[in-house]
């Protein structure tokens, strides 16, 4: 059993500023005041007040943890450890909290603390990474803070995929919403600005064709629209159970002729197959799928 009875924190400044990540030294001591160097479990961290990340430290090599600590504030904060799965090792140190620093203007960056991700943030609030799962806080200066990390045992892989699924009446009073849910979903997986915008005019192309054509503004019929995310890029399927019709069947527009007549519309394929890599029809189950495929990687 271990003989630390104190654990001694060091930290490189007892001013931090909120939200700002600071040094920390943690020395396992025994009654003597001599660094017990058996000592390699792990400890708790509390502070009096506001929030500390990570508020667990550990393992303990020889006595002794270095790492980086997050405390928010603002004001004097005590920071009290305890040693964690047998002894009763424990510490406490005063800490003055800063927020003298003029806060972000959003919207504003901020990276889950988890895996990097990056998102663009309106306001200061709690968020979930919809990569890894980590949950944390972002502050009025764009500083995550990290409230459950998720274990490493769940975290998604380089090659984890997610899923993500809407339908919605065929109501052209509902397309913008539908494509603020699209630019939000890709956002927050962090795809890249370029290759969201080309996602955007396609799938709302597409998604305009079904409640014109397919339906006939009929807003008693359903669209249905499935998004498949990964490291490779983006499939976006939008799906209706109208008549049977392959639009990749359509005359391939002459450009020139087009503009020359001043023609309106009638470029609806064109565009998506410009602005995509792959465009696939197909009839399944009763439903008209047409699949939207772009690569690229997340940020």
């Amino acid at each position: 059993m271990s003989a630390a009875e104190q654990l001694v924190l060091a930290p490189e400044t007892e001013s931090p500023h909120s939200g700002e990540a600071f040094e920390l030294e943690v020395l396992a001591a025994d009654g003597a005041g001599d660094v017990d160097e058996s000592f390699g479990g792990e400890a708790a961290l509390q502070p009096s007040a506001g929030m500390v990340s990570p508020a667990k430290i550990g393992p303990f090599k020889a006595g002794l943890w270095r790492g980086k600590v997050t405390l928010t504030g603002p004001g004097a904060t005590h920071l009290r450890i305890s040693s964690l799965g047998g002894g009763k090792a424990s510490g406490d140190l005063l800490f003055k909290v800063r927020d003298d620093k003029p806060a972000a203007k959003p919207p504003f960056n901020a990276a889950c603390p988890g895996c990097g991700l990056t998102l663009e943030i309106q306001a200061p609030d709690v968020y979930r990474c919809h990569r890894c799962g980590e949950i944390y806080f972002v502050d009025r200066w764009a500083h995550s803070i990290s409230l459950k990390p998720r274990p490493p045992e769940e975290l998604l892989d380089a090659a984890a995929t997610s899923r993500v699924s809407l339908s919605f009446p065929a109501d052209v009073n509902l397309l913008r919403a539908v494509r603020t849910f699209l630019v939000a979903v890709l956002n927050e997986n962090g795809y890249q600005q370029e290759m969201i915008n080309d996602l955007e005019i396609a799938a709302d192309e597409a998604v305009t064709n079904v409640v014109e054509h397919a339906y006939g503004y009929d807003n008693g019929k359903t669209v249905f629209v499935e998004l498949r995310l990964d490291k490779s890029g983006v499939q976006v399927k939008v799906k209706d159970h109208g008549p049977a019709f392959d639009p990749l069947q359509g005359e391939v527009v002459n450009l020139d002729q087009h503009i020359a007549a001043r023609r309106r519309g009638g470029l609806g394929l064109h565009l998506m197959q410009s602005l995509m890599d792959r465009l696939e029809y197909r009839r399944e189950d009763g439903f008209n799928v047409l699949t939207l495929t772009k690569h690229g990687e997340p940020r």
